[in-house]
């Protein structure tokens, strides 16, 4: 096998290749460990902070436990952000920003079953793992392309991090509708389409409207999709409504429109005006052909 010359202190160093893929195989393999050890040790270090700094809601801990068996805890933090999170266990937090913009209970309840959704599947530690393996399998590359050509390896190393995070976030908007999936299959989909509604016009109502005649910021805005750690509001509501328990029951009925027209006022959308969307009534078409029974 070619030998390849790596110049160290103007002496001239043989390097064969597949020792170097060995030695670095193994170095990769700590590395990975390594990774997984850090992240679990700031996973827990961060859980005894979280738990010092929140109290439990006993009202939100009876009706999760109503819901799913388990020793569930809700715990609420005192943060203005609205948010609701967890870090792998079956402590789940809420936000008391969130308790403020979202007073109806059941909305509440929603976003507390799509965390608990997120931890049943063990989706923090499938990040952690996708997010380890990726690092230490680039940092492989990176080491080995260092041997051929510095510039090489540094041009590699700023693509895999472009690439790293392009599949970090592919899988995390996986994990986003399995947890939606979830909280509507409990039975919470109008409840938790109407609690995205409220977080987008909460966050959306500064974002620049896309010029929908200008193909290249409708492009540009799509790449930019690509980085986001969560699907778009706009994908999660229609999601949450059509697979909720009362379009599917409705549909048994063969009363559609007029439930679809109800779920519409409870998200907030006027269905007179979104009829016109030609969005709109493609989700309707849509619905109206599952044949849910």
């Amino acid at each position: 096998m070619k030998a390849i010359q790596c110049y160290l202190d103007e002496k001239v160093v043989i390097a064969d290749p597949l020792e170097l893929g060995i030695s670095d195989a193994t170095s990769t393999s700590l590395l990975f460990v390594f990774h997984i050890i850090a992240g679990i040790a700031t996973i827990t270090a961060y859980s005894k902070y979280l738990i010092s700094k929140s109290w439990i809601d006993n009202n939100l801990t009876k009706q999760l436990k109503k819901l799913i068996t388990g020793e569930w805890e809700v715990r609420i933090v005192s943060m203005d952000e609205p948010n609701a999170f967890t870090i792998g266990k079956k402590q789940l937090y809420v936000t008391t920003g969130l308790k403020a913009l979202l007073p109806d209970e059941k909305e509440l309840m929603s976003v507390v079953l799509h965390e608990a959704g997120h931890t049943l599947k063990y989706h923090s530690m499938k990040r952690l793992t996708l997010h380890s393996a990726t690092s230490s399998f680039f940092y492989s590359i990176s080491f080995i392309l260092s041997a051929l050509s510095i510039p090489t390896a540094i041009v590699f190393i700023f693509a895999s991090i472009i690439v790293d995070n392009l599949i970090y976030n592919y899988y995390s908007r996986l994990t986003e509708q399995q947890a939606d999936s979830y909280a509507v299959k409990i039975g919470y989909g109008k409840e938790f389409a109407a609690a995205l509604r409220k977080f987008h016009k909460l966050y959306g109502r500064n974002r620049k409207p896309v010029d929908p005649s200008s193909k290249i910021e409708r492009f540009i805005k799509k790449l930019g999709h690509l980085f986001d750690s969560h699907p778009r509001d706009v994908d999660r509501i229609k999601d949450a409504i059509k697979n909720s328990k009362d379009v599917r029951r409705s549909i048994a009925k063969g009363t559609t429109w007029d439930m679809i027209r109800n779920i519409s006022l409870a998200v907030g959308i006027n269905p007179d005006e979104a009829k016109k969307q030609p969005e709109f009534n493609k989700m309707m078409k849509n619905i109206s052909s599952m044949g849910y029974s």
